[in-house]
């Protein structure tokens, strides 16, 4: 059995690392070329070690918690947060302002899910 807590923190490391893979997803797309390729291939990798180090949280209790609880909720608000993300962009014409309005988004979703990750 886990507590109230643990299985909140297993909810918000499952979110965080769907998080994780739908912004990678974003930024792995040909559209994505108006970024300095450097800049672009130290954040891929970035995101891709956090997914990394996210999946080796995701224990088969946690994952048991959560589908027990029905978070299938917050993962679909935030898949329904990134494609309106998505949407935008193309709206935009993925124009360098866009993507930066994305970058300066993407960035404080980031950080109000560390804040909430050192809450629990």
């Amino acid at each position: 059995m886990m507590d109230g807590s643990q299985v909140q923190k297993a909810q918000a490391i499952s979110v965080l690392h769907k998080m994780f893979q739908e912004t990678s997803n974003i930024f792995c797309t040909e559209h994505s070329a108006v970024w300095n390729m450097t800049l672009l291939h130290g954040l891929l990798s970035g995101l891709h070690w956090q997914l990394e180090d996210l999946g080796t949280c995701l224990v088969p209790q946690m994952k048991e918690a959560e589908s027990a609880l029905g978070t299938e909720d917050p993962k679909l608000s935030m898949k329904r947060y990134i494609q309106g993300i998505c949407l935008y962009l193309e709206e935009k014409q993925y124009s360098n302002c866009a993507w930066e309005i994305v970058r300066v988004e993407i960035r404080r979703a980031f950080s109000l899910s560390t804040k909430l990750l050192e809450r629990l």
